[in-house]
């Protein structure tokens, strides 16, 4: 009788867990379009990429962007700000500008959460959040 209690209690708490994680997974932020395309600029030398992105978690204000290659290493990029701040549930553009020598280069961009060191009070989970390049 009390294994049949421990395998309920085990089924019930995965159960939760299981729930709670996807409950989770959708209070988090989001970066539209999903798929991008580059385009050019007033220079041939510079491509730009408009993006949005969206803040639903109320404990995350602050998101770094970076862009990456198709092995998840940094590429070199500009942008008004890297770090930017995104208060909860809004929305915020972003303007990515790639040299020409990197275009063939570039698969992903990312906005990465980033806590506060001073408003943590209890475990904050960082969230990565990737469009990929339409090819």
């Amino acid at each position: 009788m009390y294994s049949y209690i421990i395998q309920l209690f085990n089924k019930v708490f995965l159960i939760s867990v299981l729930v709670f994680g996807v409950v989770n997974a959708a209070k988090a932020h989001d970066l539209m379009p999903t798929y991008f395309a580059l385009d050019r600029t007033y220079s041939d030398n510079i491509y730009m990429v408009e993006l949005t992105t969206w803040n639903n978690r109320i404990d995350i204000e602050y998101y770094e962007l970076e862009v990456m290659d198709e092995d998840w290493k940094n590429i070199p990029f500009a942008t008004v700000q890297n770090i930017f701040k995104v208060p909860y549930q809004t929305r915020k553009s972003l303007k990515v500008f790639i040299r020409k020598s990197d275009k063939a280069r570039v698969m992903y961009i990312c906005t990465l959460s980033k806590v506060i060191k001073e408003k943590v009070t209890r475990t904050v989970i960082a969230s990565r959040v990737c469009s990929k390049i339409k090819r």
